[in-house]
This record gives structure tokens, C-alpha cells and sequence, in this order.
């Protein structure tokens, strides 16, 4: 709850906070792929999605 609040103090909107999470979660992908725990096409696949859920991030974002 706090950081709703803190988002909506310091002008920043929801969009860009799930923006950030997407991104941090293409970043865990590829540990996972540099342990060995995620294969380098299961990577590409799953980075394929995030990148259009980033640009929908991103235009929803900018509509505020």
C-alpha cells in the first residue's frame, strides 16, 4: 500500500512501475539462462513477450 502512495507522491504511474518489474524479470531470465536453469530457447521465447509487454508498458505510460 505504501507504495502506491510513494508512486503517486513522486508523479510516477502504475504502468511504469510494472514496466520496471518486466524489465527485472527479463533481467532473472537471464541468470537463469547463465545457471544453466533456463534454456537459451526457452529465453528467447520468453523475452519475445516481454518485449511487447514493455512497449505496451511503455504506451500505456505515456498516455498519463
Amino acid at each position: 500500500m505504501a507504495r502506491r502512495h510513494t508512486a503517486i507522491a513522486d508523479g510516477t504511474s502504475s504502468f511504469e512501475i510494472a514496466r520496471g518489474s518486466a524489465l527485472e524479470c527479463g533481467a532473472a531470465q537471464d541468470v537463469l539462462q547463465a545457471c544453466g536453469a533456463m534454456p537459451a530457447a526457452d529465453n528467447a521465447k520468453a523475452k519475445a513477450l516481454l518485449d511487447r509487454i514493455v512497449a505496451m508498458l511503455t504506451k500505456l505510460g505515456q498516455r498519463g
